[in-house]
């Protein structure tokens, strides 16, 4: 397979994990039927735009799981996203607690394993940080409210709240635009900083995951 070269990612959720293998990654996460792809068709299979996904929530279906970048390897999709505990029975997302026990798993097997969601048109940002098992840090944000906020803020975060001013929108600090893949990138890669002159080791994959399957669709091949 010719690999392509990495593309900025935005606007979705994703994983970072220290070192981690995609077995562990496919393992952890329930996924399934890991395939070779390169970057650009996995960024087009989590977006929903092939004719094997599902009609039905067509971003859930699958993930990719990139090579190794800068000592990281990230999973990538829509169901990675820190969702609501309590959520309409037509809301398929997963919810915070889901995904904070995937990073507790995965970082005491790699050391540090973080979760992050950055959907500003939905008004829906998630940071999870953790090492050794442990969440240190966990917030989720959505339709103007914290659902989840729990440890303390430190390093950029901290900053963005000692900058806040009460204003005519709110009274205290809320996730804005840049600010997830700022957070992101101070505790293991900024998202929005890949590009081509990124250098990765190894294959990227998709994996199918659990709604995928429950939908009957298999991950596409790789092209």
């Amino acid at each position: 397979m010719t690999l392509d070269p990495p593309e900025a990612i935005d606007d979705t959720s994703w994983l970072a994990v220290k070192g981690g293998t995609v077995e562990a990654i496919v393992r952890v996460l329930a996924l399934s039927n890991p395939q070779p792809a390169t970057w650009s068709r996995g960024i087009e299979i989590i977006g929903g735009n092939d004719e094997d996904c599902p009609d039905d929530w067509p971003q859930l279906a699958g993930v990719y799981i990139t090579p190794i970048v800068r000592g990281w390897r990230l999973a990538i999709g829509d169901y990675l996203g820190a969702g609501p505990m309590t959520r309409d029975s037509d809301d398929q997302r997963t919810s915070w607690r889901r995904v904070a026990g995937w990073c507790r798993r995965l970082s005491r097997e790699f050391g540090e394993a973080h979760a992050f969601t950055d959907q500003a048109q939905m008004d829906w940002f998630a940071w999870v940080l953790a090492n050794d098992g442990t969440v240190l840090r966990q917030a989720v944000f959505e339709d103007g409210e914290f659902l989840s906020d729990r440890g303390l803020p430190s390093g950029v975060e901290a900053r963005l709240v000692a900058r806040f001013r009460p204003d005519e929108l709110g009274d205290y600090w809320r996730p804005d635009v840049g600010h997830v893949p700022a957070i992101a990138g101070e505790h293991s890669i900024n998202p929005c900083r890949l590009g081509p002159r990124t250098r990765t080791v190894g294959q990227g994959f998709v994996a199918l995951t659990p709604w995928g399957r429950q939908q009957s669709r298999r991950v596409p091949q790789s092209t």
